[in-house]
C-alpha cells in the first residue's frame, strides 16, 4: 500500500519532511501582543474598527471616558 500512495501522491520522503515541518511548527510559542502594535494587528476587522472608533489605537491605549463601562 505505501508504494501505491507514493505513486499517487509523491515521494514518501517528501511526506516525512512535511510531517517534520508540521511537528516543528507546533512547537512555536503563541505570539504575544506588544503594547505598541496597532489594534488591527490583534483583532478581526470589525472589532478593530470598533476599538478605533472608541479611540483605542493600541492595546495599552486607555482613552475611555469616565462614564463608559468596561463591558
Amino acid at each position: 500500500m505505501p508504494a501505491k500512495l507514493a505513486i499517487e501522491y509523491g515521494s514518501l520522503a517528501v511526506a516525512d519532511i512535511s510531517l517534520a515541518m508540521v511537528e516543528d511548527a507546533s512547537k512555536v510559542p503563541d505570539a504575544v501582543p506588544a503594547a505598541d502594535y496597532g489594534i488591527g494587528t490583534w483583532f478581526r476587522p470589525l472589532v478593530a474598527r470598533r476599538r478605533k472608533a472608541e479611540e483605542t489605537s493600541t492595546l495599552t491605549a486607555h482613552n475611555r471616558s469616565p462614564n463608559r463601562s468596561h463591558a
